[in-house]
């Protein structure tokens, strides 16, 4: 039976991502954590199967922890890289890493979890993003283009289905402000207010704003919160503003929960 071309491109995006230089580092941490689960799992009385694809579903609500265990790996790493001359700023080299590599493993372990049939909808994880903002997420703001924050876009080719845009972030201080002002953004240009034509006033009228998609787009942020920012109040305001809001770590509340739950999302959107 031929392979079904959701999961074709998904195993692409695993053994493109796999491949890359820090991934296929921090993959070993990964694979480490995946099999800690497995066992425990399997010791609970689940099958090798079972086991596995409850494992790539928890390894979602670590992924914070994770990526800390897996960090001296890819220090050991930036300083051989420092001792050859091939970088010169290691603490830039760190963030630089950290962020990509949270991001990469997201898209990583979404794709594991088609593969394994977690996610059952014939959805595709993507990182190579612009082609389909520029066809579904371009809003014109009196002339300019504003197009969402993203990392990961998760979508079906069925032409009604939406687009999940993702961004992906270690910490509320790198441009959680951007998603949502861009949400903002998508529902003034998308309101269907009876008195939006008539009204001079309305943000919509004043800023100019034309949009008119083909498919709609749902907007999530996803983080790690390595800076234990999520009590803060002007960081939980941010999240009524997107579609859905998870962290990576075991912890929630009533507007970010963690991350498994996209899960369950995914297949109830597609």
């Amino acid at each position: 039976m031929p392979v079904a071309k959701n999961i074709r491109k998904c195993n692409t995006l695993i053994n493109q991502i796999s491949n890359k230089e820090y991934f296929s580092i921090f993959k070993l941490t990964i694979d480490a954590e995946i099999q800690n689960l497995q066992t425990t799992k399997i010791n609970a009385g689940l099958s090798q199967s079972d086991a596995e694809k409850e494992a790539y579903k928890d390894i979602l609500n670590n992924l914070s922890s994770v990526l800390q265990n897996g960090q001296a790996n890819i220090d050991a790493h930036i300083n051989n890289k420092i001792h050859n001359g091939e970088i010169s700023n290691a603490d830039q080299a760190r963030k630089s890493v950290a962020g990509n590599l949270f991001q990469q493993s997201i898209a990583y372990l979404l794709a594991k979890n088609v593969i394994l049939g977690n996610i059952t909808k014939p959805i595709i994880v993507t990182t190579s993003v612009k082609s389909l903002l520029d066809q579904y997420a371009q809003i014109n703001v009196n002339g300019d283009i504003q197009k969402p924050d993203s990392d990961v876009i998760i979508y079906s080719e069925t032409a009604t289905s939406p687009i999940l845009n993702l961004s992906c972030k270690t910490s509320f201080r790198e441009r959680a402000g951007q998603t949502y002002k861009w949400k903002l953004l998508f529902d003034l240009a998308t309101c269907t207010c009876l008195h939006k034509q008539t009204q001079p006033n309305c943000p919509a009228t004043v800023y100019n704003l034309t949009y008119t998609p083909t498919k709609k787009v749902k907007v999530g942020f996803i983080t790690a919160d390595f800076y234990n920012e999520i009590n803060n109040p002007q960081i939980i305001g941010m999240f009524s503003f997107f579609d859905y809001a998870y962290i990576t770590k075991p912890i929630g509340n009533a507007t970010i929960i963690s991350l498994s739950n996209i899960i369950n999302d995914i297949n109830i959107l597609f």
